[in-house]
């Protein structure tokens, strides 16, 4: 089955895409009762969406070291929205510790131990990130991606 959100020349029901930076975009709005293409799925007629939000470009990991016992400032707070932040703790032994808007502490509210991962990709912060680690030399792989064309 064909996915609805459609990239480049893919159709749907006869329903095109537009697409900006290879990214389907959001048509201008469409008054109630009323669609900008024509199309239909089971006779019903359809109204073509593409919500940005729902794509992510990573554009690669930016790596942390950490120093003991001293919280630091990883990822600013970002002019356009982000839509995901994906974290891992790439240490063998030690803990970190993110704050989301305050410095980050062994109180902070995300702890990841040695391996773990954490995704936010449904309701995602947007305040600067802080980590804490308990062992120097500790890293921390962050990769965040940002709406299309959305800014705070």
């Amino acid at each position: 089955m064909n996915s609805p959100y459609l990239f480049g020349d893919q159709q749907f029901a006869g329903l095109s895409a537009p697409v900006q930076d290879g990214v389907p975009v959001l048509p201008g709005a469409i008054p109630a009762g009323e669609f900008s293409q024509a199309g239909s799925i089971g006779g019903e007629p359809v109204a073509p969406i593409f919500d940005p939000h729902h794509y992510a470009r990573f554009n690669g990991e930016q790596l942390y070291t950490l120093g003991a016992a001293a919280s630091q400032a990883v990822l600013l707070r970002s002019s356009t929205l982000r839509n995901m932040l994906m974290m891992r703790n790439t240490s063998g032994a030690a803990d970190i510790y993110v704050s989301f808007g305050t410095a980050a502490s062994v109180n902070s509210v995300l702890l990841l131990a040695a391996g773990q991962t954490v995704l936010f990709d449904v309701v995602v912060p947007q305040d600067d990130v802080f980590a804490f680690s308990t062992v120097g030399g500790a890293t921390l792989s962050i990769a965040s991606s940002t709406s299309p064309g959305r800014s705070i």
